[in-house]
């Protein structure tokens, strides 16, 4: 027979983790894609070629980063890569370039701890304002090369990092 005491430990040990279950998932929406074209032996990312992402998320309106994301070959012949992201932000279009970085400074595959398996990612914009079913968000790579190779996927999330006040 268990004594009152463990019973009450048991029931609210239950009870936390039900509770626990009803937080919200602070990534409120994730994709990815694969560049170049159907059928491609290799991955390869055509310059020019906008990959869209149509967002859409649960709730109306998200505060929060919008960060994306790269997946490569580890004999990807470049230390780094340009991108152009456009994105809704509230009302307006927003088009911004960001670097990401493929190696570190002493040529090392670079990986960011917190996001695995994600070979690199970077947080584009903080506290941009989305609202569901806006405008797609797109990227494309603007290097000096036509054609990158070693690019398997290019993806985009949206972390509510920015809870709504309330009224």
């Amino acid at each position: 027979m268990l004594s009152p005491r463990i019973r009450l430990a048991a029931a609210l040990a239950i009870l936390a983790v039900a509770l626990s279950a009803c937080l919200p998932d602070r990534n409120s929406y994730a994709s990815f894609q694969h560049p170049g074209f159907p059928g491609d032996a290799e991955p390869r990312w055509p310059y020019g070629q906008f990959l869209a992402f149509p967002v859409s998320h649960p709730d109306s309106l998200v505060l929060g980063d919008l960060i994306v994301a790269l997946r490569f070959d580890s004999d990807i012949p470049l230390v780094s890569v340009a991108l152009e992201v456009t994105y809704p932000d509230g009302k307006h279009e927003r088009v911004d370039t960001v670097t990401l970085a493929l190696s570190d400074t002493i040529g090392g595959i670079a990986s960011h701890p917190r996001l695995s398996p994600f070979r690199q990612a970077e947080a584009i914009v903080r506290r941009i304002r989305h609202y569901s079913g806006a405008q797609p968000v797109k990227v494309r790579h603007v290097m000096r090369l036509d054609t990158i190779h070693g690019i398997s996927d290019v993806g985009i999330m949206l972390i509510d990092t920015h809870p709504l006040p309330s009224r």
